[in-house]
């Protein structure tokens, strides 16, 4: 729609400047977005004129696909693992379910079908159970484990079904350049500042043992040659990203005053960074949504 940065707002709501001069508003956008050719067969069959098809048929699936997620979750527990050959019924309804619905969508709508992200979400949430079926690949453990945990991807399919995430990508849309300068600018703290906190905490290098250590007082008082937990700057930057988003597992932690001082440093920016994210998304949201 060739819509630029400036805009502002009015009594007619939030607009933007298309680069024809003409004044664009948001809901003129989003109403441009909704008339999209249908996403499913029914839609296509009844030409977007018995909404209540289409409703009962998105309510149906959605159904479908929040049971076998809910199913997938429930199966992991240890009080139903006697209940494999339920589950395994269970799966085989929903690929059945999944599958014609595929094919269908493939038959009508072709090749259309296939370059848009739905195809690839329908594949997703089939193509797994096909594989593990598969003796080269069922014998293969760790293969066959990604394979059944990719079956909770099927949660995707609900995106196409609620039509409200329009907004949300409209959204994102309106939000690109702020959140990819803000990503830059998270990138290069997060290098800098790893840097930094390995340089000060790794130590020295032990040659028989190709480690890092530190000396440390222990809870006696008494200095101890501690295995520095900073052995690569991928280990600080692991610590970093923990520090910025000011969650703080515990797991590594700097011992030296300065490496302290550095970490209490990335805290407080790490809240001035992460809270530009919220108002600007949140801002664009509320237009998008009105």
């Amino acid at each position: 729609y060739g819509v630029s940065t400036f805009g502002g707002s009015g009594r007619e709501g939030s607009y933007k400047w298309s680069q024809s001069g003409e004044i664009v508003t948001l809901n003129d956008i989003l109403s441009i977005q909704q008339e999209k050719k249908p996403t499913h067969f029914i839609a296509l069959l009844t030409k977007n004129k018995n909404k209540k098809a289409e409703r009962l048929y998105d309510y149906l699936m959605g159904i479908i696909i929040i049971t076998s997620a809910i199913i997938l979750c429930t199966e992991t527990l240890p009080s139903h693992s006697n209940k494999s050959d339920t589950f395994f019924y269970f799966e085989i309804f929903f690929v059945i379910i999944f599958t014609i619905e595929f094919i269908i969508q493939l038959v009508v709508f072709q090749l259309e079908y296939i370059k848009g992200i739905n195809f690839w979400i329908d594949l997703i949430a089939i193509l797994p159970v096909y594989l593990i079926i598969i003796p080269f690949i069922y014998n293969i453990s760790s293969l066959r484990l990604l394979l059944e945990a990719a079956r909770i991807f099927r949660t995707l399919k609900l995106s196409r079904l609620i039509y409200q995430t329009e907004v949300l990508e409209h959204t994102m849309y309106l939000s690109g350049e702020a959140v990819l300068v803000l990503c830059l600018t998270l990138f290069i703290v997060v290098v800098v500042t790893s840097c930094i906190i390995f340089f000060i905490e790794r130590g020295e290098w032990n040659s028989s043992s190709r480690l890092w250590e530190i000396w440390k007082y222990d809870e006696y008082g008494e200095m101890k040659l501690y295995i520095s937990r900073y052995q690569t700057i991928a280990d600080a930057m692991w610590w970093c990203i923990v520090t910025l988003s000011t969650v703080g597992y515990g797991d590594i932690v700097p011992i030296s005053s300065l490496g302290r001082l550095v970490a209490s440093l990335s805290l407080f920016l790490g809240v001035l960074i992460l809270s530009i994210p919220p108002s600007v998304l949140g801002s664009n949201f509320i237009d998008s949504w009105e």
